[in-house]
């Protein structure tokens, strides 16, 4: 159960390294009104307008995982038996 786990969190790490997260918050004045995960949502408050700013923040990995050649050897072994 334990391995499944590690293998699901581990999946869920990847998939958020490659695609990219973004996340969103809204600020109404200094105050932090509301986060977002993957949207952003546009929520009005009672501070007079040109109080609130938006920021976003997106991580993501530049990184390309394609691989585009390899290159295998195998060598001979030769054994003589008796």
């Amino acid at each position: 159960m334990l391995r499944k786990t590690s293998h699901i969190f581990l999946l869920i790490v990847f998939m958020v390294s490659t695609m990219g997260l973004t996340i969103s918050k809204h600020y109404c004045g200094n105050h932090l009104e509301s986060i977002g995960i993957f949207s952003f949502e546009n929520k009005h408050c009672d501070i007079p307008i040109g109080c609130c700013h938006d920021e976003k923040i997106s991580v993501e990995i530049e990184k390309d995982y394609l691989v585009l050649s390899s290159n295998f050897e195998f060598n001979t072994v030769i054994m003589e038996l008796p």
